[in-house]
């Protein structure tokens, strides 16, 4: 079948595709029609519907009508904390609270207070005068309600009551996503708000009309509605005549698809073509991208022009290994945002793709769907506007996989009646989870709704994670690094030496860890502390450096992590120590315990800007994610900071750290000094792309220790620190985690016998019952740690092992039942951890431990035991940083495809100095391996397992140490089914 050129109004509508389209490109084709002769026409066609692109990404490109725009507008700096900006968000609230409070507007005063809360950086940053701010925020809130009520009379169909508040629509068949400012409950009305001016003769601007036309053709040809039922307007609230109505033009629509082609062709060559972003910026010039013939010359050589040049120049004068640097980070960033969009070609789809393309079942199995789920009734004195919504599952099952935790951003969105799940066929909702219990979950709508009117209790709701690209901060503190100064530049590269004062001493005394405070005050650039499990990295490495930072009075430091949970455990520290400090991020993101510190929580006893300003300067101590910091260059704007302590810096990118080690004030650094807390040897960052897409081939690369993008740039400073400068590592030995015995194989097999026990109390104590026994009971209570070979099943799923599960459950029930007996106290939170490679194997063992509490137990003792049902059952990566005094570590694995997935996180290391040996480090095992603190049970199939190097080794160890049972001796105990 051959597609025709025509879209039956232009011959040649789709020419341009011939220069996009290779073989095996997914193509949608809208309204198809045969011509004969083995010839289709389409009205529309998408190429990689899957690659979902944001409409107003492809609107942004009409400014000059180029697709290349969005390159540059990658690599251009945010100007979140302009007045133009803040005006035009603080609009969009006042047209929410326009429809939400007709009848009864809210006060002036208390619309600016809560637009102020959430936004409070952005205004203590900005350097515009604000003094115009009130009388054209008020004069648009004005224009808006007069124009809605206006609208409303004119317009038959138009129920502002009937609003939805920027819903967002994934329009798969176009290709594309759209968040709406207004859309009315049944899509027929729609309008999207703009707080600037409108374009010369008061029309419409070309990119707010492309914007229209791509939103009316997601609701027609994605939502169904008929183009002539559909009433869209563009409001320009700065004017009293500012409601202007859009009718569908064909011709813009196809310009605007043609764009949103081109932008994922380029894309795609940047994401996966080795020589794309060389060849784009060698050969691109400024004026390549004045594409669009009504820009003026003044426009452009004023406005339009010098930040394109900006961006080009730096690129083009950099020197060769800053240059080569950017461009393979470039590629890299380009194509984790990539497979963001679309996963990759695993059998397990990734990406935001992967809400349509896995199968429901499949989607639930792995706790990555929450559904069916209900509205929770809504009390006579509720709110009937709500961003909080409270909601329970329909079965008693349905959050019990869960593979959600507090903070995750989240879609929610209706499901008709006898309908599965799916995103595209609905309009959802965009927010964080604020809870989640077994009976119910609390989310925070990232916009308030009207419940009558955007909720219902009479159908079924499915939550779903969020993809949310974060790749702009990334791509932009490429451009940053190419602009920082030589001296920051050469360190990050490799090309000079931290530099490191020999002389310099710490203040303060700190017993054991004198030498690594002193060391890290010595250290003027870059100081790595090596963190091996159980070692403190936070409560002694981190904390330490920062109580001798705080002795300078002038000193001020930033604290950072990846997760929100190491941030948590980062002020919980704080909090213990008395020391104050400041936090960013998002209260659903932030453990109730340190909300208090939120910036936002500080606005109430703030009201006035000079006031926040000099707060956000004086903290002496600021807290947040890398991500958060990423996002919010304003910090910089405002202040510098001695010191950046970074703790899990192993699993941090070097892109994802960029944003801190590149950031300037005043045109310096923003940070004199980094100290990176991490280990190596634990589990790495997250990457998408496989390890062959992102290994590193250019040799100018190689040259400063840059192998693969998917390492962290602590371990390539650590190995370059090795063998120029080891005084500025600190490798820390005394574990307070482990019983010695549950230490012993981790540590002779990754940290060559150097982890030494702090000989805390539970590391001395020994087990109650020491005797040899035969019964499983007995034998798990006389040895620290177990290996029980589980035979091959012989019937199992893809990511389940029923045999194994039962027996993990019954070793789950003979632990609580040793708590009940030794009358110790069972905490589902700190006694007994579960881990487990699968999320198909995390339901299959809560429903065997159902199975064990209901049939061994008497009535009597059943409601106690139900604590079983509440332990953390979860992948080694879920657990990293915790601990639990017994852990349960099941493979589940039964094929050899498998096994590769449990090794695929190894690393390779000289044995010891001076050799030529290496030892292979697996460092998920690693990790599941170094939870446990009085007691380790490992459970799988030894023959398959010994396949793997050091799986092989464990089990000799295990054998060797009489800590090896078949599973099958216990089989008369009605223990494996």
């Amino acid at each position: 079948m051959r597609l025709s050129l025509s879209d039956g109004n232009n011959e040649n509508a789709f020419s341009y595709l011939k220069a996009l389209v290779r073989k095996g490109t997914a193509l949608n084709l809208l309204c198809p029609q045969e011509e004969g002769e083995g010839t289709i026409r389409a009205e529309i066609v998408v190429l990689e519907p899957d690659y979902l692109v944001d409409v107003t990404t492809v609107d942004a490109c009409f400014e000059t009508n180029s697709p290349k725009q969005q390159i540059i507008t990658k690599l251009t700096p945010s100007d979140a904390a302009k007045a133009p900006i803040l005006l035009g968000n603080f609009a969009s609230q006042l047209l929410d609270e326009s429809l939400h409070h007709p009848e009864a507007p809210l006060p002036y005063a208390e619309s600016v207070r809560r637009f102020f809360e959430h936004n409070a950086l952005d205004f203590a940053a900005c350097p515009d005068p604000l003094a115009d701010f009130h009388r054209q925020a008020c004069l648009q809130r004005d224009n808006i309600r007069t124009l809605i009520r206006e609208t409303e009379s004119a317009v038959r169909n138009f129920e502002p009551k009937e609003a939805l508040l920027e819903p967002t629509i994934f329009a798969e068949a176009l290709g594309l996503q759209g968040r709406m400012d207004l859309l009315q409950s049944d899509l027929s009305v729609l309008v999207e708000q703009k707080s600037g001016k409108r374009d010369f003769h008061d029309t419409p601007r070309l990119t707010h009309k492309v914007q229209l036309q791509l939103y009316i053709a997601i609701l027609h040809y994605a939502a169904g509605i008929p183009e002539p039922e559909l009433a869209a307007f563009l409001l320009y609230s700065k004017y009293a005549d500012g409601m202007m109505p859009q009718k569908a033009d064909p011709a813009l629509l196809r310009q605007a698809m043609e764009m949103r082609n081109h932008l994922v062709a380029q894309e795609i060559a940047m994401a996966t073509e080795p020589s794309s972003a060389e060849a784009f910026f060698a050969s691109t010039h400024a004026d390549d991208l004045r594409c669009n013939p009504a820009l003026s010359d003044k426009f452009w050589f004023s406005w339009k022009r010098p930040p394109i040049e900006h961006v080009l120049q730096a690129v083009r004068t950099a020197t060769q290994p800053a240059r080569s640097y950017f461009l393979r980070m470039f590629r890299f960033v380009s194509q984790e945002q990539f497979i963001g969009h679309v996963g990759d070609n695993s059998p397990q789809p990734t990406g935001m793709a992967s809400l349509w393309k896995i199968p429901v079942k499949e989607r639930r199995e792995q706790g990555d769907l929450l559904w069916p789920l209900v509205i929770c009734p809504i009390t006579e004195d509720a709110e009937i506007t709500t961003s909080t919504l409270h909601l329970r599952p329909l079965h008693a099952d349905a959050l019990t996989n869960s593979n959600f935790r507090t903070g995750d951003a989240v879609v929610f969105y209706a499901v008709a009646k006898d309908a599965e799940p799916d995103v595209r066929r609905t309009v959802a909702f965009r927010g964080s989870l604020e809870s989640i219990k077994a009976e119910e979950i609390v989310l925070q709508l990232a916009s308030p709704q009207s419940r009558d009117v955007a909720f219902s209790e009479d159908v079924t709701y499915a939550v779903e994670h969020d993809h949310v690209d974060t790749s702009r901060a990334l791509f932009r503190s490429l451009l940053t690094f190419l602009t920082s100064s030589p001296e920051r530049r050469d360190l990050i590269l490799g090309l000079r030496l931290p530099t490191y004062d020999g002389k310099g001493k710490a203040s303060g005394d700190y017993g054991e860890f004198q030498a690594l405070v002193d060391g890290a005050c010595r250290s003027r650039d870059l100081y790595l502390v090596v963190g091996p499990p159980g070692t403190g990295k936070t409560s002694f490495g981190m904390l330490n450096i920062l109580r001798e930072a705080l002795l300078n009075p002038a000193e001020r430091i930033l604290l950072t992590a990846y997760t929100n949970r190491a941030v948590d455990e980062i002020c919980q520290k704080l909090l213990e120590a008395g020391i104050p400090f400041l936090r960013l991020g998002r209260p659903t993101a932030c453990s109730p315990q340190s909300r208090h510190a939120l910036l936002s929580s500080l606005v109430s006893k703030l009201p006035r800007i000079e006031e926040l300003r000099t707060e956000i300067l004086s903290a002496r101590v600021v807290v947040g994610t890398t991500t958060t910091l990423a996002n919010n260059p304003q910090l910089f704007a405002l202040r510098s900071f001695g010191l950046c302590i970074v703790d899990e810096a192993s699993q941090i990118l070097e892109p994802q750290l960029m944003p801190l080690l590149t950031a300037q004030h005043d045109g310096h650094v923003a940070i004199g000094r980094f100290v990176l807390i991490g280990d190596h040897k634990q589990l790495p960052a997250v990457v998408s792309q496989n390890a062959d897409d992102s290994r590193v081939e250019e040799s100018d690369l190689h040259a400063i220790g840059l192998e693969n993008c998917r390492h962290s740039f602590f371990q390539r400073m650590l190995g370059y620190l090795r063998a120029h400068r080891p005084e500025c590592i600190y490798e820390m030995t005394r574990q307070g985690r482990m019983h010695p015995d549950v230490a012993d194989f981790p540590n002779r097999m990754f940290y060559a016998g150097h982890l030494k026990s702090a000989g805390l109390p539970h590391q001395k104590a020994t087990l109650c019952l020491e005797k040899e026994s035969s019964t499983l009971q007995d034998l798990t209570a006389s040895r620290r740690m177990l290996f029980f070979d589980m035979p091959k099943p012989s019937e199992c799923t893809a990511k389940t092992n029923a045999s194994e599960a039962a027996f993990i459950a019954h070793l789950a029930l003979l632990v609580w039942r040793r708590f009940q007996a030794e009358g110790r106290a069972f905490s589902p939170d700190s006694s007994l951890g579960i881990i487990v490679p699968y999320r198909g194997q995390i339901m299959c063992i809560r429903n065997f431990l159902a199975k064990e509490i209901s049939g061994c137990l008497p009535e009597s003792e059943q409601a106690k035991a139900e604590a079983l049902l509440h332990v953390n059952i979860d992948t080694v990566e879920r657990y990293q940083g915790s601990q639990r005094d017994i852990i349960i570590y099941g493979f589940t694995v039964s094929n050899t495809k498998q096994l590769d997935f449990l090794t695929a996180e190894y690393i390779t290391e000289k044995a010891a100095e001076g050799t030529a040996d290496e030892v292979t480090i697996d460092r998920k095992l690693n990790v599941a391996l170094t939870r446990a603190r009085e007691q380790l049970f490992i459970v799988g199939n030894a023959p398959l397992l010994s396949g793997g190097e050091v799986f092989q080794e464990l089990i000799r160890y295990a054998q060797e140490h009489d800590a090896f049972f078949p599973a099958d001796r216990f089989r008369p105990q009605g223990i494996i089914s």
